[in-house]
């Protein structure tokens, strides 16, 4: 029974062994691993048969040869359980030195108890049918095995969170499923199963991590996404120089799916040939799209970009429509990240902040971008913990009413802290706010703390008609803007008539439909609307026309430009009577000194917004300020 239980171990192993050969290898460090696993569980195996077999036979043989037998099935035994906690420090270690230091530390260990075993005795067993060995050799093997499993549970439960989760999961039930076999072997000696569940807990691995066809991409043959994140984690582990050319083919799932052309499938299945037979170099292709040619040193990274970009121009540039329909980058060095998740971080960068015609050229990913990613994601962190920690702060400025002769509104301007208490500058986060949708979080946050201030005892007594709030392109696009705006407004008991919006002519662009659909839904509320920095990109008075506005307000630069520029002159006091003859109130922005109130003033701006009267205050001396103002108002 025993013999047909190791022999089903076997062939299992064989089988895992040919797949494992036939199949085209990624080279990854856990891969090399592995194997070395599988052929220590083929040796352990075999050697526990012949050991079943001297034994059964042990008059063909001296007792000194079948002693060794058994001693070395033993040794085989260990090294099968060595050679698995080495394949765990391949995925818990990624830098390859340190994993050597933890392997070389522990292997003496085990080469100590392997030397131990064939030197103490060992007692062997033949009763009937059943056969097994005993002695001080199994017990020193029982002990070094049960500490081979103890560090192994130690190494998964310390780095639970830091492992492969598969890979975790799969190790975990090999160690059960060996533990639960030496157990009982431990107790029913000729039971002889530790060797058995070593190749089944091998097979397990295999179908879970080690399954090479699992890193195969169907469409093209090419590795998948999954393989490309691996072996780029093995480059950085092995502290190799690497190249990336990334290309981006718009059409290619079409390929799996059915959808093209025969005669665009046919140029597809050229492209995908012609790029199996570039010398040296990996393919990988991912579910986007995206086909990643992985060259193994910058030497060879150069070359081959070379001869892609006069491969592409001149075959899929010209008669063929496969270079128009893609987007090209080139990563000539991956050293300028440090692990695998920064530098697919660096690819989604480039790609989604690199507004030239990518289908015209291709573009490099250098340091510059890389270290503008990095820049960038250190103002989402300072965004993040702003949030998290109350460190984004409201300033006011006052805006003049040139009729009612006193400050009726005032504009709300986010402003934020870092941890060292220093105001970081608006034009520093808010891009980044956008471009990452973080903005949506930090607009409800202002819109709250304002609604908190206009429904707060000390905003009574400034008098105000109304507060001015921001609204970038991104919230205006944003589907829950309206419900979830009317919700903080209800939470504070605010009435909405308090509440103006700003947006700017670049929202009333993009989202149009989605905009107006917001708008509308606020006004019917009884929120007021303005538009905001008019002077500014493409001015378009039909812009104004469209949109359900009750303000209009000139940006500083077009003010500025008034006193400046006698042909800016004449388009403002053109603007100015067309906006007046829509019934409309304007604003203007950025008034620094008394010349300059006075004369929009005499023009017929309604209102007046700039250092003039303030620049923008903290809450608290906003207050004071229009206190101060109103009571200065009452003593005149």
């Amino acid at each position: 029974m025993n013999i047909i239980a190791q022999c089903c171990g076997l062939l299992i192993l064989f089988v895992i062994l040919y797949f494992s050969l036939t199949t085209k290898p990624l080279k990854l460090k856990t891969s090399k691993a592995f194997f070395i696993m599988i052929a220590f569980a083929i040796v352990c195996i075999v050697l526990d048969i012949l050991s079943v077999f001297v034994i059964t036979n042990s008059h063909l043989f001296s007792k000194t040869f079948v002693d060794i037998i058994c001693k070395l099935y033993l040794v085989a035994l260990v090294s099968t359980a060595y050679s698995t906690l080495d394949y765990i420090y391949c995925d818990i270690y990624a830098r390859t030195a340190l994993r050597r230091k933890k392997a070389l530390r522990q292997g003496s260990i085990f080469m100590i108890a392997e030397v131990i075993i064939m030197i103490v005795p060992i007692e062997w067993v033949h009763e009937g049918r059943y056969v097994y060995s005993e002695g001080p050799a199994n017990y020193v093997t029982y002990a070094i095995c049960l500490y081979c499993m103890w560090k192994i549970i130690h190494l998964v439960f310390k780095n639970w969170n830091n492992m492969n989760t598969r890979r975790r999961n799969a190790v975990t039930m090999w160690v059960m499923l060996w533990v639960v076999a030496a157990a009982v072997q431990f107790f029913v000696k000729w039971l002889l199963l530790v060797s058995y569940a070593g190749a089944i807990g091998v097979f397990v691995i295999y179908l879970m991590l080690e399954n090479p066809d699992s890193y195969i991409d169907k469409r093209t043959g090419f590795f998948n996404q999954k393989g490309f994140e691996e072996y780029i984690k093995t480059m950085y582990a092995e502290n190799k120089k690497f190249s990336v050319y990334l290309i981006v083919v718009e059409d290619l799932s079409d390929l799996k799916e059915g959808n093209l052309s025969e005669a665009d499938k046919k140029r597809q299945e050229e492209f995908v040939a012609f790029l199996n037979k570039l010398p040296g170099t990996m393919r990988f292709c991912d579910s986007d799209d995206q086909i990643m040619l992985v060259f193994d040193d910058n030497e060879h990274g150069k070359a081959g970009r070379e001869r892609l970009d006069a491969e592409i121009h001149e075959q899929w540039g010209k008669e063929y429509s496969i270079y128009a329909k893609a987007e090209y980058f080139y990563v000539p060095d991956g050293s300028f990240t440090n692990d695998v998740y920064s530098f697919m971080k660096l690819l989604r960068y480039a790609r989604q902040n690199n507004n030239d015609d990518l289908r015209r050229r291709i573009v490099t990913i250098d340091r510059k971008i890389f270290d503008d990613m990095v820049s960038e994601s250190v103002v989402e962190a300072l965004i993040v913990d702003a949030i998290s920690n109350g460190r984004i702060e409201i300033y006011y400025q006052p805006i003049y009413s040139t009729d009612k002769k006193r400050f009726t509104s005032a504009e709300a301007l986010v402003r934020i802290r870092d941890e060292e208490g220093t105001i970081v500058p608006p034009a520093k986060f808010i891009g980044v706010a956008e471009e990452n949708g973080m903005i949506i979080k930090l607009g409800e946050l202002i819109f709250e703390k304002v609604c908190e201030f206009i429904s707060s005892d000390s905003f009574e007594e400034l008098g105000l008609d109304y507060v001015e709030i921001n609204l970038s392109v991104v919230q205006c696009c944003y589907r829950h803007l309206a419900s979830d705006y009317k919700r903080i407004m209800k939470k504070y008991n605010v009435d909405p008539s308090k509440i103006n919006l700003e947006i700017t002519e670049s929202a009333s662009i993009e989202g149009k439909n989605l905009l107006i659909k917001n708008m509308q839904d606020l006004i019917d509320y009884g929120v007021e609307f303005s538009l905001d920095d008019f002077g500014t990109g493409q001015s378009n008075l039909n812009y104004i026309a469209e949109m359900p506005v009750d303000i209009v307000k000139f940006d500083r630069d077009m003010t500025k430009s008034y006193f400046e520029n006698d042909k800016a002159q004449y388009v403002m006091d053109a603007a100015m009577s067309m906006i007046k003859g829509m019934k409309l109130e304007i604003v203007s922005e950025g008034i620094e000194t008394p010349e300059q109130y006075e004369t929009m003033k005499d023009l017929g701006i309604d209102y007046i917004q700039g250092y003039y009267f303030s620049k923008p205050l903290p809450q608290e001396e906003f207050v004071q300020f229009l206190i101060a103002e109103n009571n200065k108002q009452k003593m005149s």
